[in-house]
């Protein structure tokens, strides 16, 4: 199987992994769905509305969620290439 291919049945197979660390850096769905909201909102936007620390604070929890569940994905397929050389 080719390393991309790998990389998409990894990403659907963990699913459960993704909601199990979504509740480790997040407390509810809301923070979820407002971490991804201001995602794409420019930042001195919410430095008019007094909320640029909280849109920061959101972004880098979403940013750090992303960048765990990709290197989960990495790791698995590390693992799995190193069980089939064997």
């Amino acid at each position: 199987m080719r390393p991309l291919s790998w990389a998409i049945v990894l990403s659907v197979v963990n699913i459960p992994v993704y909601a199990l660390l979504a509740r480790m850096f997040f407390n509810s769905l809301d923070e979820v769905r407002q971490a991804v909201r201001f995602r794409p909102t420019p930042g001195f936007l919410f430095l008019f509305r007094g909320e640029y620390w909280k849109d920061w604070r959101a972004e880098l929890k979403l940013v750090f969620f992303m960048v765990v569940c990709a290197v989960a994905v990495y790791g698995e397929y590390l693992a799995i290439q190193a069980l089939i050389r064997r």
